[in-house]
């Protein structure tokens, strides 16, 4: 009993050292602020001041992903696709520069076909839904 004690003092006595020894690696790179892509071509949507939505990066946390990962082991993917709409909605509300680069995305969109633009097939319009919509689809295809 008394060498349990001792090796499971041990053991949290390791964990804790090595939770000191990265912690200032934690800390800098939860406050440092990230580097941003610089592309080596200017066009036009940089600019403006937007970014393409591929260069912008992922907010999501470790522990976020490990969940879902969990929740598709043990639930299967049907499921846990059901948990991508609340998320990615609250990514759409929180996140304004993925916002602005899937209008930017639809603007360039219509611009660049316009005669593809009919009734049966239409171009969709700037804005919340098909930002929503968006979204859902590039995490869909990530998931």
């Amino acid at each position: 009993m008394l060498w349990d004690n001792v090796r499971i003092s041990r053991s949290h006595t390791r964990l804790v050292i090595g939770m000191l020894c990265r912690l200032p690696m934690l800390l800098a790179y939860k406050f440092m602020p990230r580097k941003r892509v610089i592309a080596a071509e200017t066009n036009t949507a940089e600019e403006q001041g937007t970014q393409d939505l591929w260069r912008i990066a992922e907010r999501g946390s470790h522990l976020g992903m490990s969940l879902l990962a969990l929740s598709c082991k043990l639930f299967g993917r049907r499921f846990t696709a059901l948990w991508l709409h609340p998320i990615v909605a609250y990514f759409l509300v929180t996140g304004r520069a993925a916002r602005e680069a899937s209008d930017n995305y639809f603007r360039r969109l219509g611009e660049a076909a316009p005669q593809a633009n009919t009734k049966s097939h239409p171009v969709p319009w700037p804005g919340w839904l098909s930002a929503y919509r968006h979204m859902l689809a590039v995490r869909a295809i990530r998931f």
